[in-house]
């Protein structure tokens, strides 16, 4: 793995969880933990920067929404963010989230108010991601 400067990383490239979200909100299939299978194997251009932090090459992101059929789900309902832009949101901020945990915190304990919406996307109340970036909470358990 190589490390670039970030205004050429920009241009091509896009911070995985941000393509993450993206991908996700549009209704396309899309996982870190099938990305980090194709990565073993050579078969998806990332890179990862000095900070540690994961890139995909644009033209990634852009080859799964051209054979989705460019399908696109209808925006999230106001007040409300997706699962991976909670995640995406609160990594920009410097807290380290798994989403595994975050689902567990909406649907078992329910410490976190979320929902699923009628297209089976994740959803969590906006106002919680301003709780949990004002806290910065480094965890959640």
């Amino acid at each position: 793995m190589e490390t670039t400067a970030t205004a050429t990383l920009e241009k091509d490239y896009i911070k995985l969880l941000q393509c993450n979200q993206v991908l996700n909100e549009r209704g396309i299939e899309f996982s870190l933990r099938g990305i980090s299978a194709l990565q073993a194997i050579g078969k998806v251009d990332t890179i990862r920067d000095e900070n540690g932090t994961w890139w995909i090459a644009k033209h990634e992101m852009l080859t799964r929404i051209r054979e989705s059929g460019n399908h696109k789900l209808p925006p999230i309902e106001e007040g409300w963010i997706s699962l991976e832009g909670y995640a995406y949101h609160l990594s920009e901020a410097g807290i380290k989230v798994e989403e595994g945990k975050v689902c567990t915190q909406i649907f078992l304990t329910r410490s976190i108010e979320g929902k699923r919406d009628d297209y089976g996307r994740t959803l969590i109340k906006a106002e919680e991601l301003q709780k949990r970036i004002q806290k910065g909470v480094q965890s959640f358990f």
